[in-house]
């Protein structure tokens, strides 16, 4: 899922809203992770590890 928060940021007085990823878990929710990636890449970089935690019940957010 995308932009499943509304996360508005300021920056040198213009809004911007930050793009928001879920992927949610097959089942039940074992855990939640939070993934925060490094500079000058992007959330769904790795989407494939998010979507393979899911996959194995763990419900992964990401922002970029």
């Amino acid at each position: 899922e995308q932009d499943v928060l509304d996360l508005p940021v300021v920056q040198f007085g213009t809004e911007v809203h930050l793009k928001a990823y879920r992927y949610p878990p097959k089942n039940y929710r074992k855990a939640v992770v939070f993934y925060l990636h490094g500079y000058g890449t992007y959330a769904n970089s790795n989407g494939a590890l998010a979507k393979y935690l899911a996959d194995y019940d763990f419900e992964v957010f990401a922002i970029d």
